[in-house]
């Protein structure tokens, strides 16, 4: 690696990936891959003032570029095959520059009756190189220069020898390593104080050149602005919205990003290495950030990562045991997670991100309940939720206060399962196509998947001989981790056509990233499009949930201030309810029915709800079934007329009857009301109901009134 000491840069060779990256030191989560397809790039050094960058093959040939990748590879020490010297497995090789004569210097072995080590040098005007030092049967490892004077030492027994100017003369410093430092047993690497001399003004001092991310030294301009790996620049300073989509993956202690709308070649960039037991992770599309959940000895926590600034915090960690899963809302800046331990917490919990203020949502009380996976659509504002019961597995969803469960999904437990009774190992949402995916842990090893309703079931069971741990999904394309058994980890992309088929598009390969991958998301922008943010400036200090009719204000379970606030807005909008304008009259509910009003908690303003009468049935909801009695055809007949003249007479009457739902919102809203009767309230025994679940937040009432004022089910 070399430091570019002008403008605090990192220069840093990958030999695995074959790369050469820049590190910016000052925002160090910004990184960009600047040369790519290298063959064993060993050392590389840097030279400011002439703009340019060098580094050194693992065949001893030199090559140089722009200190931003935009130039053309120029080939400074050619190395044909017949003159390629035999290295040793073990050696190093270490570059440095004299500034003052542009002589670029570095270390190699040749094979000769036993290894040799040599000191080489090459002019970086005219290109001649020299031989400038042999040590016979001693390898060498790195070197240096201070004063004219070379330093190096020997990569054998770790002694340091120096050559003075342009004589001959060579002196045994050490007689080994121990002399200098207990600790190093041999130095592979020397480094001076005088080789980063001051030859050039700093042209990104003033407010980084007006740069967004890089500001590079150029060699014919000054400076130049660049982007990290996989952005691009706007205008020639600004750089365009980060990450279009990519894909962010973690083992249980790292976590790695691939850029896939990058038009370059795909690069691994490790994001963090501060996880220890790392359980889940979600990205937050709009504000650029990284979650994680992660399990230690002193309990559960909860991290972010920004990637704007690269600073990492704990958010919570306070009365948490296990948090195994955790979903974001980047609507209305939520974070949700599943506490699922088996020593007492079973909860489904939410805070904000705002306010920091946090609450249980539900309670799980019986162990074999417990959740332990969490997804959510916000801008459906629907979450999922996977728990295991006795020889079956659910998946329920619910809106994101938790209230409306339905269980969308409930699974046998066929044969052994992976890990106990857990037969979902990875829940994953299409935020696209709109449609739920779960993964199998039991002998079926099996991916399947519906739509938000429960419907439309497939299953996938075609490329997977081990259980898949964790998946992700956007836009049909399916990203699960390559399961046969490497030294890198690999994620396949698959894509899912409409007939249900799948095919292998692409593989991914992470070379920082060992082992199996714990959890995984794809995301895009592309989710953002017509996404809204009811939370924006509601529910100051509070947690803000948004609803289907307008955004809940939950306080915190400790916040005592809070709540007892709540409750005087309760009881003053109850006081005020018969004075609020007469929206009600006589021609609403259909006559059979009382409508209510109440006032709305976000803006003041009044609504009104229906509350139909006891014999009159909600629409979408199905009546109880009455005792079975024999009839005979004709009497069939003769009920069928019959009826079908009450309706007449009854639309001819009452044009302003219920109607039935047909979108498919509302189809989803009718499965849990279904088979339920309804109490008829007193006028004010309701509005009082209504205001104080308007305001705590506890529950909402199912139905709304539309324009022609008919009684439309919205939810319980």
């Amino acid at each position: 690696m070399a430091v570019e000491w002008i403008t605090n840069k990192l220069y840093i060779v990958d030999k695995v990936q074959g790369l050469i990256l820049v590190v910016n030191l000052d925002k160090p989560y910004l990184t960009k891959s600047i040369v790519h397809k290298l063959n064993n790039p060993l050392d590389i050094v840097v030279h400011p003032k002439k703009g340019k960058i060098y580094w050194i093959l693992e065949s001893h040939s030199i090559m140089s570029t722009n200190m931003d990748g935009t130039d053309v590879i120029e080939t400074i020490v050619s190395v044909g095959p017949e003159d390629q010297t035999v290295t040793r497995d073990d050696s190093t090789t270490q570059m440095f520059i004299d500034f003052t004569t542009d002589h670029l210097y570095w270390t190699e072995n040749v094979e000769d009756h036993g290894f040799s080590g040599l000191i080489r040098r090459v002019n970086l005007n005219t290109k001649e190189t020299e031989t400038i030092l042999e040590m016979a049967n001693i390898p060498l490892a790195g070197a240096t220069m201070i004063n004219n004077n070379i330093y190096f030492t020997d990569l054998r027994d770790g002694r340091l020898y120096r050559k003075e100017g342009k004589t001959n003369g060579t002196f045994l410093l050490t007689t080994s390593s121990k002399s200098f430092n207990q600790d190093i047993e041999v130095p592979c690497f020397l480094l001076s104080s005088q080789s980063q001399p001051q030859l050039l003004d700093n042209p990104c001092e003033v407010d980084n050149g007006g740069c967004s991310d890089f500001c590079l030294i150029d060699s014919v301009a000054r400076y130049r602005c660049s982007c990290p790996t996989g952005i691009q620049l706007q205008d020639t300073m600004n750089c365009d919205t980060p990450h279009n989509k990519s894909l962010v993956v973690a083992n249980d202690t790292r976590i790695s990003m691939i850029t896939l709308s990058s038009s370059g070649p795909v690069i691994d960039r490790v994001l963090t290495s501060k996880p220890r037991n790392l359980k889940s992770i979600d990205v937050d599309i709009r504000e650029n950030k990284i979650y994680w959940s992660e399990i230690n000895l002193e309990g559960g926590a909860i991290w972010v990562l920004d990637m704007k600034t690269g600073e990492v915090e704990k958010i919570v960690w306070e009365d948490m045991l296990r948090p195994n899963s955790i979903a974001v809302d980047w609507n209305a800046q939520n974070i949700y997670w599943v506490d699922s331990s088996p020593e007492g917490k079973g909860t489904l919990e939410v805070m904000s991100l705002k306010s920091r203020k946090r609450s249980v949502l539900k309670k799980y009380d019986e162990v074999s309940k417990r959740p332990h996976k969490i997804v959510l659509d916000p801008n459906e504002k629907f979450l999922f939720v996977s728990y295991p019961v006795p020889v079956k597995e659910v998946i329920t969803r619910m809106w994101m206060d938790g209230s409306n469960p339905y269980d969308i999904m409930t699974m046998d437990i066929r044969g052994p399962t992976q890990r106990g009774a857990q037969v979902v190992s990875s829940l994953a949402i299409d935020l696209i196509d709109k449609k739920l995916y779960w993964s199998s842990n039991d002998n079926m090893n099996h991916i399947s998947s519906c739509d938000y309703a429960g419907e439309n079931k497939d299953i996938n069971n075609d490329h997977y001989d081990r259980h898949v741990e964790t998946l992700s999904i956007l836009n049909r394309n399916m990203f699960v981790q390559n399961l046969q058994y490497s030294a890198d980890t690999k994620v396949m992309e698959y894509q899912e056509y409409e007939n249900g088929d799948t095919q292998l598009s692409k593989t991914y390969t992470f070379h920082h990233l060992k082992g199996n991958i714990v959890s995984m998301r794809v995301s895009s922008v592309a989710v953002l499009e017509n996404a809204k943010q009811p939370c924006r400036t509601l529910c100051p200090g509070k947690i803000c949930i948004p609803t289907d009719i307008e955004p809940l204000c939950r306080c915190g379970d400790d916040d005592k201030p809070c709540k007892e606030e709540t409750e005087q807005k309760v009881e003053v909008i109850m006081n005020h309810l018969p004075d609020s304008p007469a929206l009600c009259n006589d021609s609403l509910c259909n006559g059979h029915g009382t409508c209510i009003q109440y006032k709305m908690t976000s803006n003041g303003s009044y609504a009104r709800k229906c509350e139909c009468d006891e014999g009159y049935d909600r629409p979408g909801a199905i009546r109880k079934k009455g005792p079975n009695i024999a009839i005979s055809p004709a009497i069939a007949v003769l009920i069928v007329i019959v009826l079908i003249a009450v309706v007449v007479a009854l639309l001819w009457w009452h044009p302003k009857l219920c109607n039935y739902p047909n979108s498919d919102k509302d189809r989803l809203r009718d499965h849990s009301s279904e088979g339920d009767d309804t109490e008829t309230f007193q006028q004010d025994q309701q509005a009082k109901k209504l205001a104080k679940l308007a305001q705590t937040g506890i529950g909402r009432s199912y139905l709304q009134t539309k324009k022609d004022d008919s009684c439309v089910e919205q939810f319980v």
